[in-house]
């Protein structure tokens, strides 16, 4: 705590991302909000304070913003970069144009473009010193946000205003400044970042990478080298948040089987949250399975249309209203309903399919003797590049979606595997809805049989 200065993260890790609130003297200040504003109006009260200004640093494009739905919910001021173009009304934020808050606290402007570009960080200024700064999707821990989410085409030119923003932020501020990033470790908006989890302007002049590289031009090689492939919803989301998007849809119902295999047939996408080994053990035709826990509803952002009308399968134990809302961070609000386990789908004598997950001891085994013909690695291409196995064929879980016919024999029993399961286990449900006979491996085994080297670098995009 500085001057009575309070900064304090409020994090997301489904998306790899934090929020921060700012407090001082009874006044908070929210930076780069999700959608479930609630949750900030509760821990700026739980610290005194009334949220006084909702700031964002970019037009996010790995979720719904919930910078609008704050800011009306509590009065406060909508600050948003003056390049923005926003559709909704605000604050815009020019460049070093201070706003005073009260109680000797201004956010100042500071516009760095790179990661989008419009982006502006905000320097904090207490009593006219500077003491902090939040810099979104700029100047990460050890890394930057990854500048090619907006296409390939301004990717480099975006990547060599990164680079000149992190050195202008870095040389225009003292070594005390604390560093307050949105993006951070598990977030597709990162080019990478280090493992620390704190810093200041001072450790990052000394040991970020983009900070000791002078040129331009290399450093933008160094930033689009690494970059894989981010989930396929982000496309929709500068869209989205450009225009604010409404309050989360209320908790869906809970469904009877006949309900679920009517709205099944309309075409709404059944998405089996189930653990894996009970998505594998039985599902409904068709339906998308990815485990709920932390990277649910990216996985559901890369598999599924984006904002399909969804049908979700779950355990009587899983928590409905988490999966909801995770799913509407990202944009999915049209949850008809929940389905309960298979048992009543069961027995009414409803269609279910099915496929073996094993253990990575069996694939050992399999490969050892020569059952497993066919070994198909779901990993990202930097996963792939960084190690796989001898004979394996390598297809990204995401692009299953336009089917294996030209890469597997469905003739043969196919071995799926990735780093935990995860990825596998959902594979199998695409493949098995192709027709294949998936043997999913439903625990990490690429980097386990290969060991480290087989981990993905930094900003590859690796999954679970």
């Amino acid at each position: 705590m500085v001057d009575g200065l309070a900064i304090l993260p409020l994090a997301t890790p489904d998306l790899g991302d934090t929020t921060w609130l700012l407090v001082r003297d009874g006044l908070a200040v929210v930076v780069d909000p999700q959608r479930d504003s609630q949750r900030f109006v509760a821990a700026a009260e739980a610290h005194g304070a009334q949220v006084r200004a909702v700031v964002e640093t970019h037009v996010h494009n790995d979720y719904v913003s919930g910078a609008p739905l704050l800011a009306a919910a509590t009065g406060g001021e909508l600050v948003v970069p003056a390049a923005a173009g926003a559709w909704y009304p605000h604050r815009p934020a020019h460049h070093h144009e201070p706003i005073a808050l009260g109680a000797g606290l201004a956010l100042v402007p500071v516009h760095t473009p790179g990661h989008t570009p419009e982006h502006t960080s905000y320097v904090v200024r207490v009593d006219g010193r500077d003491v902090a700064v939040f810099s979104g999707g700029s100047l990460l821990f050890g890394a930057a946000g990854r500048t090619d989410l907006l296409g390939d085409g301004p990717a480099r030119q975006l990547a060599i205003a990164q680079h000149a923003s992190l050195h202008r932020l870095a040389a225009a501020l003292p070594d005390d400044v604390t560093l307050h990033p949105t993006h951070g470790q598990g977030s597709f908006c990162s080019s990478g970042t280090a493992a620390r989890t704190a810093s200041t302007i001072g450790i990052e002049r000394r040991e970020h990478p983009l900070l000791a590289e002078p040129d331009p031009q290399r450093a933008a090689d160094a930033q689009l080298a690494p970059l894989g492939p981010y989930p396929a919803y982000y496309r929709h989301m500068r869209g989205r948040n450009l225009a604010g998007a409404p309050e989360p849809a209320p908790p869906a119902p809970e469904l009877p089987p006949a309900a679920v295999a009517e709205l099944a047939a309309a075409g709404v996408v059944v998405v089996d949250g189930r653990p894996r080994a009970a998505f594998a053990a039985g599902h409904l035709p068709g339906a998308v399975g990815v485990e709920l826990g932390p990277q649910f509803a990216t996985w559901v952002g890369w598999l599924v249309p984006f904002d399909a009308p969804l049908i979700l399968v779950l355990d009587a134990g899983q928590d409905a209203g988490a999966a909801q809302l995770a799913l509407a961070r990202i944009g999915y609000d049209r949850v008809r309903g929940v389905l309960r386990g298979l048992d009543g789908w069961r027995a009414a004598g409803r269609p279910v399919r099915s496929f073996p997950l094993v253990g990575e001891r069996s694939l050992a085994a399999a490969l050892a003797d020569g059952r497993a013909r066919q070994v198909l690695d779901v990993r990202a291409p930097g996963e792939w590049a960084a190690g796989h196995l001898p004979g394996a064929v390598h297809r990204h879980l995401p692009d299953l979606l336009a089917g294996a016919a030209d890469l597997l024999d469905p003739a043969e029993d196919v071995w799926v595997a990735c780093a935990s399961g995860l990825r596998a286990t959902a594979a199998g449900g695409l493949l098995r809805a192709q027709g294949f006979s998936p043997i999913v491996v439903g625990q990490g085994v690429i980097p386990d049989l290969l060991g480290p080297a087989a981990r993905a670098p930094a900003g590859a995009g690796a999954g679970t």
